[in-house]
Order: structure tokens, then C-alpha cells, then sequence
């Protein structure tokens, strides 16, 4: 099996979507579904006795955006393998079928995590507004990927109507939850949620930290900053250099201070964003402390100090 070969092995392979092995069926699928006029062979194989061999066939359905072929990617959402609906609901969120919007969003309760989460990619990514508030309701599921995934759906489509209902998920229990709910309110561009975004300041997960000081340094104040200077002994670099940045985009002058304690940090990057800081607000009081780094062992912070002092 070579996915990228040549056309003129497909009568070849043809004869072996009658095996009698569910793995050189599927995998004979899989060759032909790159070659788009063969297509119709494989639509026998959606009502194959082996749930991976129908999985595949849908998927090359969608693969091949065969739209002729839609009604069989429809019949397969009944299909009792959950692999199966799952494809199925891919390929018609690819066929763009929204006129059985009605049918497939009967989906979002389905069994299977994944094809609930297909099923709300389909609503939120096809803009399907009746059933929007239907897919949204998944930001409660008990399973923390289908919260995860549809938090970061309405985020990458900027469906701020829904902010209220992902800032709920700054209490998430399950980190991944956490982290993409602040990153979704961030593109979201939900102003409204810097209180609830403030509170995870603290949180265990760094990368919730940091998804919570770049939301801070877009949407904060300097009455921001103190929770923000906290974060300058975070004991993550890369949760350091953050708060350094998003108190240079908040204009926090009076942080300068604490901003010079961490001009000789471990990390480099750290340095070089409290010299970008220094040298939007510091004076000709500040020369001495960053003098010191005319002659650190790293180039690039080396210049970035000659170009301050």
C-alpha cells in the first residue's frame, strides 16, 4: 500500500475488495479511495460485515467529496459501529449537507464521544444557527474531549454568544478543559470574562497560566497588574517571559521595579522581554542594571542591551 501511487495499479487492487481478509479489504479501500473515478467501486463495501471496512469506505466518501454518494454517508449514521456514524458525519459535514441538518444533529446524542463531536464541528462549523444552541449544550457532556473540542470550536468560529457558557469551563476539572476554554474566550474576544480569567492565575497547569496572562496583556488594565506581577516568580520560564509581555502591552509603567528584578533571569527570553520593557519605560536610572548584560554570554541579548542603554 502506497498512498501516492500511480492510477494505473488500481484494476490491480480492485479485485481485492472481495477478500476474504477485513484488512486487505479495508486497506484496498483505502489505495482506491485516492483516485476519485473509482469511487462508486467502493460504495458496496458502506454495507461490508466488517465495521472497519464500512468506516473506510464512508471516510472515502469524504475524502473524495463525492456528493452523489451523500444518501449512503446518510444511511451509515444508523450504522450500530460507532466508527462508522463517526465517518459518516464527517463526510457530510464535508458535502456540506446541511439539508439533513435535522437528522444528523439527532447525532448529538449519540453513544459515541467522537461522533458527537463531529456532529457539533459540522453545526458550529457550517454555521447551522437552528441548531447551534443544541451543539453549545455539549459544553456540559460528562466526557472532558467533547467539552474540550466543542469549547474549541465556538472559539476558532468566534461564537462569543457562547462565552458565558465556556467561562464556565475556567472550573473545569480536567486541565485540557481549562486551557482551551481560556484560549476560546480569547478569540472570542470576550472582554467580559477578565474577572473569571484572573482567577486562574493560579492555576496548577502552567499553560493555563500562560493562556490566562495573553488573554490579560489583550484584554487587561493596568489594574490588571499585580496579579500579573505575581507570576514573575512563576517557576515557569516561559509563564515569566508571558507576564513580562503582557504588562508591556498593558502600558504597566509601575511594574518597572519588579520587571528590573528579573532582567538577569535563567532563561534568556525572559531577559530579552524585560529589556524590550525597560526600553518602553525605564530611564537613564535603569543603565547600570542593564550595563551588566553588555557582556552576557547570548548575542541577541547582548545587542538588545546595547540598544537600550
Amino acid at each position: 500500500y502506497n498512498h501516492q501511487a500511480p492510477e494505473e495499479y488500481v484494476p490491480s487492487v480492485l479485485p481485492l475488495l472481495k477478500d476474504t481478509d477485513d484488512g486487505v479489504r479495508a486497506m484496498a479501500v483505502q489505495f482506491i479511495s485516492n483516485h476519485r473515478r473509482y469511487i462508486k467501486e467502493l460504495i458496496p463495501l458502506c454495507k461490508d460485515e466488517s465495521g472497519a471496512v464500512r468506516a473506510v469506505a464512508v471516510r472515502a466518501i469524504n475524502w473524495a467529496c463525492a456528493g452523489e454518494f451523500a444518501g449512503e454517508a446518510l444511511r451509515c449514521l444508523d450504522d450500530p459501529v460507532a466508527g462508522v456514524r463517526s465517518e459518516a458525519v464527517q463526510a457530510l459535514h464535508q458535502l456540506h449537507e446541511i439539508k439533513h441538518a435535522d437528522k444528523i444533529v439527532e447525532h448529538l446524542k449519540d453513544e459515541d464521544p467522537k461522533t458527537r463531536i463531529n456532529v457539533a464541528a459540522m453545526v458550529i462549523g457550517l454555521k447551522i444557527t437552528k441548531h447551534m444552541d443544541l451543539a453549545a449544550k455539549l459544553l456540559e457532556d460528562p466526557e472532558a474531549q467533547v467539552r474540550e473540542r466543542v469549547a474549541h470550536l465556538l472559539g476558532s468560529f468566534s461564537n462569543a454568544k457562547y462565552a458565558p457558557e465556556v467561562e464556565k469551563l475556567l472550573k473545569d476539572k480536567n486541565v485540557e478543559v481549562r486551557r482551551t476554554a481560556v484560549s476560546a474566550l480569547s478569540r472570542m474576544k470576550a472582554k467580559e470574562a477578565l474577572p473569571s480569567v484572573l482567577s486562574v492565575l493560579q492555576d496548577e497547569d502552567a499553560f493555563v497560566r500562560l493562556e490566562a496572562i495573553r488573554f490579560i496583556g489583550e484584554y487587561g488594565s493596568k489594574d490588571s497588574a499585580p496579579a500579573v506581577l505575581k507570576l514573575l516568580k512563576d517557576e515557569t520560564s516561559m509563564v515569566r517571559q508571558t507576564a513580562v509581555s503582557a504588562l508591556l502591552k498593558m502600558k504597566a509603567k509601575e511594574a518597572l521595579p519588579s520587571v528590573l528584578s528579573v532582567l538577569h533571569d535563567e532563561d534568556g527570553r525572559v531577559c530579552l522581554e524585560a529589556l524590550c520593557f525597560i526600553e518602553e519605560f525605564g530611564s537613564k536610572d535603569d543603565v547600570p542594571a542593564v550595563s551588566k548584560l553588555l557582556n552576557d554570554g547570548d548575542l541577541k541579548i547582548r545587542e538588545k542591551a546595547a540598544a537600550v542603554v
